[in-house]
């Protein structure tokens, strides 16, 4: 099969950010109704239902970007949901190291997961581990310990649509350059 790579650059970057922003944002609303819907399920099955209906739409809004400089990355939109279906199974830790840590890890899969995806199309893709781990740890534990006075679920949908925005930063600044390398050899 044939790849197609374009040229990644500033605008890409932008987008990268506004789509990882806007996908945590809309998938957190969403994500209220999913729970609701599935208050009888219980707390884990629950949990992992909104995770994945989350995940499912940061990964199709950073897929909408990426598709347009690579084919066949598909599977980047399970790649989120398994991440973040992770990281809402854990739920609430109270010690920010541990709960930095466990974040650490899910960031570690999600960004193995999407090597997998881009391996074949992309040199040097192994960096979205580093990439992934490294910035959900570092966000969660910035998270958890900047004070707010905002209160409740506005509270938690801005504050991760903030970090969203801050690890798309990272990780669309992390994309631009792997969609510069020359493509590998097959």
């Amino acid at each position: 099969m044939e790849t197609k790579q374009k040229q990644a650059g500033w605008g890409f970057w932008i987008l990268w950010i506004v789509a990882s922003a806007v996908g945590i944002f809309l998938g957190f609303f969403a994500g209220f109704y999913v729970g609701a819907l599935g208050n009888s399920l219980g707390d884990m099955l629950k949990y992992a239902l909104v995770g994945i209906e989350i995940g499912l739409t940061v990964g199709f809004m950073q897929w909408l970007v990426l598709r347009r400089h690579l084919h066949g990355t598909g599977w980047w939109i399970p790649t989120y949901a398994a991440g973040i279906c992770c990281l809402m199974i854990m739920g609430p830790i109270n010690a920010p190291l541990v709960a930095s840590g466990i974040v650490a890890l899910c960031g570690a899969m999600t960004g193995t997961l999407q090597w997998l995806v881009l391996r074949g199309k992309v040199s040097r893709a192994g960096w979205l581990i580093l990439t992934n781990s490294a910035g959900w740890g570092l966000l969660c534990l910035l998270i958890l310990n900047v004070p707010s006075n905002l209160e409740g679920d506005l509270m938690a949908i801005l504050m991760l649509s903030t970090a969203a925005a801050m690890l798309g930063a990272a990780a669309g600044g992390v994309m631009v350059w792997l969609l510069r390398q020359p493509a590998p050899d097959t």
